[in-house]
């Protein structure tokens, strides 16, 4: 519910149902579900202008999806993670996740994502 209210740009009902969300699967012992949370909560608080909680918010889904070999939302989470970065004007930081994330993209065969971070690479080292 929390990643379908932030599509729409209902984010004080999204960040309500994650932080739900986020200490049941805590309790349960679920960490993927509670990495997919983290991500959705990285995902608001960069949509809401919190750039720093949501770098925090995105390492710490990347830790959980790394520790268990989840490549594929390693990738979409290193992607989101550039945006926060380069909206702080840490253009570096930004770009190392976003290389890692093409670099993912690619082993994939995710072209359109492979396109799109290529594109804001270009679009960093242009500015």
């Amino acid at each position: 519910m929390g990643w379908f209210a932030a599509q729409v740009g209902d984010h004080t009902v999204a960040r309500a149902h994650c932080e739900a969300a986020l200490a049941l699967h805590r309790r349960h012992g679920d960490a993927h579900a509670e990495a997919d949370t983290l991500d959705s909560l990285g995902y608001i608080e960069f949509h809401t202008g919190n750039h720093t909680p949501a770098i925090e918010y995105y390492r710490r889904a990347l830790s959980l999806y790394r520790d268990r070999g989840n490549t594929f939302q390693v990738a979409d989470t290193l992607d989101r993670l550039g945006e926060p970065h380069a909206a702080l004007g840490e253009h570096d930081r930004a770009r190392t996740v976003w290389r890692e994330a093409l670099e993912l993209y690619r082993q994939q065969d995710r072209a359109e994502e492979t396109d799109r971070v290529q594109r804001q690479l270009d679009a960093l080292d242009a500015g």
